[in-house]
């Protein structure tokens, strides 16, 4: 089984370059859907790592 190691370079690499004047609302949007009434922590903790990896808007799909 091949190995390789998930570095900042290697990920940099891998993204196509933003323009400098652009909007993170410019490259589309999350939409959390997890979690039951009671086990919100995994729907929190991926739309939290979504707002800082950069992604567009995290939306919230409301529930009953």
């Amino acid at each position: 089984m091949k190995v390789k190691s998930l570095t900042r370079y290697y990920l940099e690499a891998q993204l196509p370059p933003r323009p400098k004047n652009s909007h993170k609302g410019d490259f589309g949007r999350v939409l959390v859907v997890a979690g039951s009434r009671g086990m919100t922590g995994a729907a929190i903790l991926s739309a939290r790592a979504a707002m800082k990896s950069g992604a567009g808007p995290v939306l919230k799909a409301k529930g009953r």
